[in-house]
């Protein structure tokens, strides 16, 4: 799958933002909003609802990090056994190292994932592992 690069365009590129008042104007999950996009880096917000789970997969080119806003999340990184993330908590996946996010609920979760870089190249893939479990998904960030 092609890694969801975000132009400069795409995001909001503001110089402050509050996560309270996207929430309340984006409404109930799913829904992914870019922060911030240039070549060097992307900030999404990601809004997920309870029982869903990204596609475990890894950036061949990217770094990405968790920080966990509202919700928890279940985040698997490696061989590690998943670490159940509340609001507070930074994770980081490394390039190359297979990662996903899982809701288990009850209520949804608030992420914001960083990526560097964010290139817009022909190579950068993210690549998903075959014993991947695909159900329920929301793709990868």
């Amino acid at each position: 799958a092609t890694m969801p690069y975000d132009p400069p365009d795409s995001a909001l590129n503001r110089p402050w933002v509050s996560f309270q008042a996207l929430e309340a104007k984006r409404g109930d999950p799913p829904w992914r909003l870019p922060l911030v996009a240039s070549s060097n880096v992307r900030v999404v917000v990601l809004s997920m609802a309870p029982g869903t789970q990204t596609i475990p997969h890894y950036h061949p080119r990217a770094e990405e990090t968790f920080q966990v806003l509202g919700g928890v999340v279940g985040l698997t990184i490696g061989e590690a056994p998943e670490y159940l993330a509340e609001p507070g908590s930074l994770l980081l996946a490394r390039r190359g190292i297979v990662h996903g996010i899982r809701v288990p609920g009850p209520g949804p979760a608030l992420l914001m994932c960083t990526v560097a870089p964010n290139e817009d190249a022909a190579d950068e893939q993210v690549e998903v592992p075959k014993e991947a479990d695909r159900s329920p998904e929301v793709g990868a960030l």
